[in-house]
């Protein structure tokens, strides 16, 4: 029996989510706020940078976790998707209202 492209659909559809919460995190991240010292925005940038590794080391472990299943690439891009969605939810409130 043949999908009919079904996962591939869903692949794109989250790859377009991913785009989207990508780029807000970004934004978010490169906006900053503008009161913000020096210090406190090397804080946040290692933060970030902390955060991306987490990001990293937890898609592999996704990877493993599903690798050789029929679903892996869609549990993997969902991964990327979701972490990213709960970053945006957690960002340090001066950040978020920059």
């Amino acid at each position: 029996m043949r999908s009919g492209g079904v996962t591939a659909s869903i692949l794109d559809c989250i790859a377009q989510e991913n785009q989207r919460v990508d780029g807000e995190l970004n934004a978010l991240w490169q906006a900053g706020h503008p009161k913000q010292d020096a210090d406190f925005k090397d804080m946040l940038r290692a933060s970030q940078r902390a955060w991306i590794a987490y990001r990293d080391a937890t898609y592999d472990v996704e990877r493993a976790l599903d690798e050789g299943g029929s679903f892996a690439s869609v549990a993997y891009s969902d991964c990327h998707r979701q972490l990213t969605t709960d970053r945006l939810d957690c960002c340090p409130p001066p950040v978020r209202l920059a």
